[in-house]
């Protein structure tokens, strides 16, 4: 993730991290600082990912569903800079929330954003998730992922799981709670998409630096100034 460094480079004052999970962003401590938002709380995903090393998990500061609050509305704070690094492929409204958590940056301030490109995961079997599903789920308040998401998902990276009905509910109760990849992408796809959510909502952003899978093999990475 070496990549990243110049993105975070660009970031000093006070800073939110959503999802950070167990991999947090590191940070030139002597320009940062940062709290941490995320859906629940260490222990609870510690249960969740049982494969993780349980001393790498972030205390989160502030637990909220950026998916139902405004990052706003759950922390009661205005933001310098915002990461919210592999967090959008698992939520079930995209657009909502980059909204939401834009609406918690200050003017001027830098939002670093990353989401993985399906050829270097294992969603790489698996259909490039359209605009207009976004734009769908966005209109339709959707709050939650349907299971046809998971059962995708299930489908292309454990088909083992179908082999019988009790290995099949297991699998889907497991995705379900660990939020598995709701969505697909590619670094093309996505950034497609972002400079649309820009356009359609008017969103004041520019984009200072940028980094693609077929360089740093992982993700598309940007981030994005707010004016």
């Amino acid at each position: 993730m070496e990549h990243r460094n110049a993105a975070y480079s660009l970031l000093n004052g006070s800073g939110l991290e959503i999802g950070a999970l167990h991999c947090p962003a590191v940070l030139d401590k002597t320009k940062c600082s940062v709290k941490y938002l995320d859906i629940h709380d260490s222990q609870t995903l510690r249960k969740h990912f049982p494969e993780v090393d349980t001393s790498l998990f972030v205390e989160p500061d502030f637990i909220g569903d950026i998916n139902m609050k405004s990052a706003a509305e759950i922390t009661n704070e205005a933001f310098d800079f915002i990461i919210l690094n592999h967090v959008l492929e698992h939520v079930a409204n995209p657009i909502r929330v980059f909204i939401n958590v834009w609406s918690a940056l200050k003017h001027g301030g830098m939002f670093v954003l990353s989401v993985p490109d399906k050829d270097y995961t294992f969603d790489k079997d698996r259909q490039l998730t359209h605009f207009t599903h976004l734009l769908a789920d966005y209109y339709l308040e959707v709050d939650s992922p349907v299971d046809d998401h998971y059962v995708d998902f299930l489908q292309h990276v454990h088909p083992e799981t179908f082999q019988s009905k009790e290995a099949f509910l297991s699998a889907i109760k497991n995705v379900r709670k660990r939020n598995e990849h709701v969505h697909v992408w590619s670094c093309r796809t996505f950034k497609e998409h972002l400079m649309k959510i820009i356009e359609l909502f008017s969103i004041g952003a520019e984009i200072v630096v940028e980094s693609n899978a077929s360089d740093n093999k992982i993700e598309y990475l940007a981030v994005l100034k707010k004016s």
